[in-house]
């Protein structure tokens, strides 16, 4: 195929048209997920992250103190154990100061296909205005959370009591993941 001035015009137009396009389904993605997530504040009738109550002690980025909630995909894969969540799991933490005013939301979608080397997450932290500040495959977040990416990408699994787990529970998360086991035995002062 000869590339004429004209085709390579129109390969160049689109090339530069897909960050845009790209932009645009993003854009379209945080506003649905806000919408879903803000819903008369819907997930605050989900459950707390296990081993977790509302207002507990955080530390930085997040905030001062923090209240984590999980939809019903994520809680039933994280009591079986199930690592990595499956798709459609979204963990929403709300970020407190040290005076225990919201100052922000931020949350974790699994979205099949999104951003593999990073366990498939998708970001968003907004304003307690309602203001997006990040989102998507946000650096910041990703490179954080890489330092669990033998629990998924996520810290919380360290803040579960595994006292509260079955034995099947425990077995199941010894074939998942030596390192994971370890953590949570550690976090709970239990010993082999």
């Amino acid at each position: 195929m000869k590339i004429t001035p004209t085709r390579l015009t129109a390969l160049t137009a689109l090339f530069l048209a897909i960050p845009l396009l790209m932009g645009m389904f993003h854009g379209d993605h945080d506003k649905d997920l806000m919408r879903e997530l803000e819903q008369g504040r819907a997930y605050t009738a989900w459950e707390l992250w296990p081993g977790t109550e509302k207002m507990y002690e955080g530390q930085h980025p997040h905030g001062a103190y923090l209240t984590t909630y999980v939809n019903d995909t994520a809680m039933q894969a994280i009591k079986r154990m199930d690592v990595p969540l499956p798709a459609g799991s979204i963990i929403v933490k709300e970020n407190y100061n040290k005076d225990k005013k919201l100052m922000a939301v931020t949350a974790m979608e699994k979205m099949d296909g999104f951003a593999p080397d990073s366990g498939d997450w998708y970001y968003i932290k907004y304003t307690s205005d309602g203001e997006i500040q990040a989102s998507g495959d946000v650096e910041s977040c990703r490179t954080c959370h890489a330092q669990a990416s033998h629990h998924d990408y996520l810290f919380s699994f360290g803040k579960m009591d595994m006292k509260e787990m079955s034995h099947d529970q425990m077995e199941h998360m010894k074939d998942k993941g030596e390192e994971m086991r370890e953590d949570m035995m550690e976090v709970n002062g239990l010993e082999e």
